[in-house]
């Protein structure tokens, strides 16, 4: 969001931008950008209009998605006790021997 600064996140996105690495997502994550979106101009912090060009930009960013194992993904989910959602993204991490990139600091103590 545009009121956020996270250094980190800022980090990891001009590292994307200029080719140095490259971000794989469960096909999750649109819904997920686009609700986070929603909620923002339903609490005022952004206005539509920004919305919808930062949709936009998230689709202009080709960030690659992944078909997932729906089996290890509820495996990973019972083991871990989270969400069928955050087990996606576990599993991808798990797959590609790949860092997960969240704020989330419950997902954080996942990996």
């Amino acid at each position: 969001m545009p009121d956020e600064n996270i250094d980190k996140v800022e980090e990891i996105f001009s590292s994307y931008e200029l080719g140095n690495i490259n971000l794989t997502t469960s096909p999750l994550l649109p819904f997920e950008v686009i609700n986070g979106l929603k909620s923002a101009v339903l609490s005022k912090r952004i206005e539509e209009s920004l919305a919808l060009a930062l949709v936009k930009q998230f689709f202009e960013m080709k960030i690659n998605q992944e078909e997932l194992r729906f089996e290890d993904v509820l495996s990973l989910s019972l083991d871990k006790n989270c969400s069928v959602y955050d087990a996606s993204y576990l599993w991808l991490t798990k797959k590609h021997n790949i860092p997960l990139l969240t704020l989330d600091r419950k997902m954080n103590e996942l990996t």
